[in-house]
């Protein structure tokens, strides 16, 4: 899977090998995702050094708009607007937010539905493996 990140840039699945990646499908509408967007900019502050990444991926919004938001909010993990092949790789979110945990080899090891929180985001994720 790729996804157009708001700055353009395309990233695929097998650029991100080798990092713990956390895939948050979000939309801008959704108060439990807006919620939960600095928490995963706190955890991925804290674990980027170690080889953690995020992938926010809004599922309703064009890329201006997500652009927009992650600006406005100083956001600086990756962020993009969600495609069908996307949508085929995850299954469709089914509820938002949903976060998807990859390992080092791109496996998805967790799903998250609902709001993800710094403690649980700890317990799931084990970047030194």
């Amino acid at each position: 899977w790729s996804v157009r990140l708001t700055d353009g840039r395309v990233v695929d699945s097998e650029q991100l090998k080798g990092k713990t990646v956390l895939v948050n499908l979000w939309a801008s509408w959704c108060p439990y995702c807006l919620k939960e967007m600095p928490v995963i900019d706190e955890f991925w502050r804290d674990h980027r050094a170690q080889g953690f990444e995020v992938i926010a991926v809004s599922v309703d919004d064009p890329p201006e708009k997500v652009a927009e938001y992650m600006r406005e909010h100083g956001y600086a993990f990756m962020a993009g607007s969600i495609s069908p092949e996307m949508r085929a790789a995850f299954g469709g979110a089914g509820s938002i937010p949903t976060s998807y945990v990859l390992d080092k080899n791109g496996i998805v090891r967790h799903k998250i539905v609902g709001q993800v929180h710094y403690q649980r985001l700890n317990k799931l994720i084990n970047i030194n493996n």
